[in-house]
């Protein structure tokens, strides 16, 4: 079987980097042409509700058949989202559980016992999508210790001089060390205005000084991939493209990451 994953070994070398920024990006491509396409055709089965492994993600938007909506319908736009994909489809699973990927990630958190996935989220924005608002990630996820990170892989084109159109995903570099208390509201992804929370939490921050221009774009290939502390604010712009922009993200936490009570 030929191997999905082949993390350049220079990205292993970025944990400076990535403890000083809160995120790396990787300039070339890290799933090869076989996985993005397969995860390609494999996302389409799933948002058609087709699971090659028999059972459902733990959550998956409703079918819409998208011929009977008028083309002004505001569902033709919206953001799809399907949680832990890995379970209900073997292409995902294979992504997902690939122990390159994960010793990518303990590499940089600089996890001496290694990482495990905690979750994973498959966002696909259609032309004309929503922003997604800046957010972290970790306070959603009740780790002991709190400590997350996210590995996001893009299985569209996101390196050429139209991408930006796109809504790639974007960083505020230092963020992860900023001092903030607000917890995780499911409802502020998708408030008009995407960086509010970040501009709040940079005023929140003794010693920032926000600025617009510091923000990020990720600029990688189809397969490329970023990495993020789960403590980095982070978001996307609206898709202004006419073509779908699809990814998914991986949260890993060290492998001996505790689960607090009630987590599912």
């Amino acid at each position: 079987e030929e191997p999905w994953v082949s993390v350049p070994p220079a990205l292993f070398g970025r944990a400076e980097e990535f403890q000083r920024e809160g995120f790396v990006v990787s300039p070339e491509a890290v799933l090869t042409p076989a996985a993005v396409d397969a995860c390609r055709t494999h996302l389409a089965q799933v948002l058609d509700g087709t699971y090659d492994r028999g059972v459902a993600p733990t959550k998956a938007p409703k079918k819409l058949d998208l011929s009977k909506l008028d083309k002004n319908d505001k569902r033709r736009r919206a953001t799809l989202q399907v949680i832990n994909i890995r379970h209900c489809d073997s292409a995902f699973e294979r992504v997902v559980h690939s122990p390159e990927l994960g010793r990518l990630v303990a590499t940089l958190a600089g996890w001496p016992n290694g990482a495990r996935v905690a979750q994973d989220q498959i966002w696909m924005k259609p032309p004309g999508a929503a922003a997604l608002t800046f957010h972290r990630d970790t306070p959603y996820f009740p780790f002991e210790p709190l400590h997350v990170v996210t590995l996001w892989v893009t299985f569209d084109d996101l390196s050429g001089p139209d991408a930006a159109s796109m809504g790639p995903l974007e960083y505020y570099p230092g963020s992860h060390r900023w001092e903030d208390g607000r917890h995780g509201i499911a409802t502020h992804f998708f408030d008009k205005d995407h960086t509010a929370h970040l501009r709040s939490a940079a005023e929140r921050t003794a010693g920032v000084e926000y600025d617009p221009a510091r923000i990020v774009r990720v600029a990688t290939p189809a397969g490329g991939i970023s990495v993020h502390d789960g403590r980095t604010w982070h978001g996307s712009g609206v898709n202004a493209s006419a073509l779908p922009r699809r990814g998914i993200g991986i949260h890993f936490a060290p492998a001996d990451i505790v689960f607090r009570p009630g987590w599912i």
